[in-house]
């Protein structure tokens, strides 16, 4: 027998974000109507609810720091922003959870535009934005302590998710394809020894699927570089 509408509006989900080092887990759940952030400490220890905010979010830990980047949008416009929302400091600095809006600190928001969290480094951000003319959207790395930022790719089209290695040293970028559900992979080099082996396409745009997902880069940096060097080797005459 099939579920009425009721029914099906009332079913409620859950969605893993990410687990830390001591094995808690980043949740969503949508009890409240919007996909909110909860943490899991262990069995049998009820969610602990992170989050109260107008409209659905998602987010990761910050490695390192008892700390999670949010990833919420600007009264429901859609236009993802980033906040930063801190869980330790001393019993009188703690935040009281789960927070609205006031209790994220910004760390990057211009509602003009749309910024999508890619992956999480120690003390460092990846996302992708489309401030730049409104249409493509690059990769920046940002310094969470200093706030400074690097572009480390901004070569036109929809960057869809990333890995970066432990040091930020190699990025490699799942960017959409020509073709209807089709992508490719770039690897960027952000400490390249000249600027023509900056980038490299790993895979030609031509209709298949692939994502920047896996293994960690860290494991491969030498390979990685050869290939660089390979490809961009300057001719002899």
């Amino acid at each position: 027998m099939g579920l009425d509408i009721t029914t099906l509006l009332e079913i409620r989900t859950w969605r893993a974000f990410d687990v830390d080092d001591d094995g808690r887990v980043l949740a969503g759940f949508d009890e409240t109507g919007s996909i909110q952030l909860v943490e899991l400490t262990g069995a049998g220890e009820p969610p602990r609810p992170l989050t109260a905010l107008p409209g659905a979010c998602s987010g990761r830990y910050l490695p390192g720091e008892r700390a999670v980047v949010v990833e919420h949008d600007d009264g429901g416009n859609e236009r993802g922003q980033l906040s930063l929302l801190r869980l330790d400091g001393g019993p009188g600095d703690r935040p009281k959870l789960p927070v609205g809006l006031d209790g994220l600190e910004p760390m990057v928001r211009d509602s003009r535009y749309i910024h999508r969290l890619l992956d999480v480094l120690p003390s460092r951000v990846v996302y992708a934005t489309n401030r730049r003319n409104g249409v493509d959207f690059d990769v920046v790395i940002r310094n969470v302590v200093t706030g400074t930022e690097q572009v480390v790719y901004d070569g036109g089209g929809l960057a869809m998710s990333c890995r970066a290695s432990a040091d930020a040293h190699w990025v490699l970028i799942t960017l959409a394809g020509a073709a209807a559900m089709s992508d490719r992979l770039v690897l960027v080099n952000t400490m390249p020894e000249t600027e023509n082996g900056h980038t490299v396409e790993l895979t030609a745009d031509r209709p298949a699927r692939h994502a920047a997902r896996g293994s960690p880069l860290d494991r491969a940096p030498a390979r990685l570089g050869r290939r660089l060097r390979r490809q961009h080797r300057p001719h002899r005459h």
